[in-house]
């Protein structure tokens, strides 16, 4: 009777294997919501308490779209890592690679010390002064 059930999937279309699975109990149905429900707000909160992620994000995002790379994955291990391992990585200074992390024409030795530090409460103040020099 197996060998026949087996036969009748293949028959179908489907594969023996394939099975549809079992509706889920309500009370696990439920909990599951509840938690997706949990984790939701934690994770707003979270974001709410720690605006540096947006700040983050955001500037990835404006050099990402600005820049347009073939590899976006190459670009945000390059955009995330430390000014000295960058180099390592990318070769000499002032390739074109390199203008990744500092706007076009613009050094990244020019850039103020703090002005780029997101961590502060009023880093978007420290933003506009580096602007404006």
């Amino acid at each position: 009777a197996a060998a026949a059930t087996a036969d009748d999937a293949r028959s179908q279309g489907g594969s023996a294997m394939e099975a549809t699975p079992a509706p889920l109990p309500l009370d696990v149905l439920r909990y599951r919501k509840d938690r997706e429900a949990e984790l939701k707000e934690a994770n707003e909160r979270w974001l709410e308490n720690n605006t540096e992620v947006s700040h983050v994000l955001n500037d990835f995002m404006c050099a990402l779209l600005a820049d347009q790379p073939n590899d976006i994955f190459t670009y945000a291990r390059s955009h995330f890592s430390p000014p000295d391992a960058s180099a390592d990585q990318k070769g000499e200074p002032g390739d074109p690679a390199d203008a990744s992390s500092t706007k076009a024409g613009e050094d990244a030795s020019s850039v103020e010390p703090g002005a780029l530090d997101t961590t502060s409460q009023d880093g978007e103040e420290a933003e506009r002064e580096a602007e404006d020099q």
